[in-house]
């Protein structure tokens, strides 16, 4: 399954020019298709791509099979084969059903690693128009949105004419007015599932996060919503032929209207998901109204001056940077890790955008000294899989330092996992609302294995904030307690 490399004949083709100019090359442009049980369809949506997209774009194909139990892989990759192809065609099968939405993850997850500049979602049951690529992708390459839906619905009863139930094409509408009214947009359908996508507009958006069920689609309209990323609809003819409908209506229509009901409360700070936890990358929405704590006794101020004169320190969900730019002034070299752009007036050594509710970065802690999580243990999705990935990490450097603090005493049990030999002791309560479950046995003291361990806590003078606040190292499991 190679790759069609640009030659000199390739490169003096046409190609697209956007609103900077021409392009220095080419758009990659993936055609990525989920299939399942698509044996009857798949040969003719693959004939359907034009193959006059490959004048203006470096096309590939990609297929994933999402487990069907019919032929429908092996029919794909017999046309795969196919010598008359004038793009490559890749093909996957997911061993178990993953879902609509988890197909889609992967497709788009490949779309990033692999360098494409957009991705063109296609049905493989044949019920969107292949036909239509070439003019749904222009709005894209020439810079004008982030996202392409082909729209059903912008056609008055252009969809009854092409076949769309009754009952389909009142849900659609229904749905659609209702959603257009939470969340404030004019979207002509909020249901098709022809879409395309910048492929650096997926990577602003949490898209992992999102279910694995139909309303995929929906959670996705939402994050771009919220991140206030273009999304320009066209006109799509409407086909219904005799493909199997696997979606169960009344179970979808309930999960869109809460997913949208409930990304709408999320702005009035009544509810909170990190999927919809998303702003636009010029601003610093989600932490610039964090404000360092450093003029009074607090877990940042205690930071700032445990960590020496000239130590390297990473600081994760370091938010505008606040505290970093402390320790900058106090001569260390500080690396930032956030989910959103430093305050402009903060310049770091280094900085690093990561989603932390998606792990803890692929980052090598050796050429650090001291890690800061201060108040973020918390505020995470899944704090056990991020300390873990932390604990893993740390396993490798010895050396390194880390610093930890959190308003809710439920996170220390997160923290413990770091370290199965001590257990951290401290009250809390959480400022945020949000906890995971604490036992009370592991809320009121250590556990019968911390004994002999409890000797390898270092100890430091207890500091009593005006909130309570577990403040954690250990130089064996580097994490330091003043509970000790």
């Amino acid at each position: 399954m190679g790759r069609v490399e640009l030659g000199a004949n390739a490169a003096s083709k046409p190609e697209l020019v956007g609103e900077r100019g021409r392009d220095a090359r080419r758009k990659r442009l993936l055609v990525f298709i989920v299939a399942y049980h698509a044996e009857s369809t798949i040969d003719s949506v693959l004939a359907r791509i034009p193959n006059e997209l490959t004048h203006d774009f470096d096309v590939e194909v990609l297929i994933i099979d999402d487990g069907s139990r019919d032929a429908t892989f092996s029919r794909a990759d017999e046309n795969r084969q196919y010598s008359g192809r004038t793009f490559p065609i890749h093909l996957l099968y997911n061993p178990i059903n993953l879902g609509y939405g988890g197909n889609q993850k992967v497709g788009y997850h490949y779309a990033i690693a692999n360098g494409f500049d957009i991705v063109a979602l296609v049905h493989g049951d044949g019920q969107y128009a292949p036909e239509c690529l070439p003019n749904l992708v222009q709005p894209i390459a020439r810079g004008e949105a982030e996202a392409v839906f082909g729209s059903r619905m912008m056609e008055p009863r252009a969809a009854l004419k092409g076949g769309m139930p009754l009952y389909k094409y009142v849900g659609n509408k229904i749905l659609t007015f209702s959603q257009n009214t939470l969340l404030g947009t004019s979207l002509s359908e909020f249901h098709s599932g022809y879409r395309l996508y910048a492929v650096d507009a997926l990577k602003k958006v949490p898209f992992a996060l999102n279910t694995d069920d139909f309303h995929f689609d929906t959670e996705i309209i939402i994050q771009f919503v919220f991140a206030k990323l273009r999304i320009k609809e066209l006109p799509i003819p409407t086909y219904y032929g005799d493909e199997i409908c696997r979606v169960n209506g009344i179970k979808y229509a309930a999960n869109v209207m809460i997913q949208t009901a409930l990304a709408r409360s999320q702005s009035f700070r009544v509810w909170y998901d990190p999927k919809y936890d998303v702003g636009e990358e010029e601003d610093v929405p989600g932490n610039d109204h964090y404000r360092p704590k450093l003029t009074y006794p607090s877990p940042h101020r205690f930071a700032v001056d445990l960590i020496p004169v000239g130590a390297r320190v990473l600081d994760v969900g370091c938010g505008p940077g606040y505290i970093a730019d402390a320790l900058k002034k106090k001569g260390c070299s500080v690396t930032g890790v956030d989910k959103f752009a430093l305050a402009r007036d903060v310049v770091l050594d280094g900085f690093i955008r990561w989603e932390l509710n998606l792990g803890f970065p692929d980052v090598s802690l050796d050429d650090y000294d001291y890690v800061l999580l201060l108040d973020v243990i918390e505020h995470l999705h899944d704090p056990e899989r991020f300390v873990a990935g932390l604990a893993e990490k740390a396993g490798a450097a010895p050396h390194v330092t880390i610093i930890a603090s959190t308003a809710n005493v439920a996170s220390c049990r997160c923290v413990s996992t770091y370290c199965s030999a001590c257990s951290i002791t401290a009250s809390g309560e959480s400022s945020t609302g949000r906890t995971h479950g604490c036992s009370h046995s592991q809320r009121s003291g250590r556990c019968s294995s911390a004994t002999a361990s409890s000797r390898r806590f270092e100890k430091v003078r207890r500091h009593h904030f005006p909130w309570s606040s577990a403040m954690a190292h250990c130089p064996g499991c580097f994490l330091r307690s003043p509970t000790c």
